[in-house]
């Protein structure tokens, strides 16, 4: 059986980070992005996109 679906694996601040996502409808963040989930009501996919658009807080080691 083969999935439509495919894993992705990257590094993100030295951890192994794995993601999926679908080919034919592609995740994204920007402006349009959020307007697009808004319309289709893709609730999940809206909060996703917010939560990667937000201004990241300071660290308390500078790095």
């Amino acid at each position: 059986m083969t999935s439509a679906i495919h894993g992705k694996r990257m590094f993100v601040s030295g951890q192994l980070v794995e993601y999926w996502e679908n080919p034919e409808l592609p995740f994204g963040w920007a402006a349009a992005d959020l307007q697009g989930y808004v319309d289709r009501g893709a609730w999940v996919l809206l909060f996703n996109a917010v939560v990667l658009t937000a201004p990241r807080p300071a660290t308390e080691h500078g790095s």
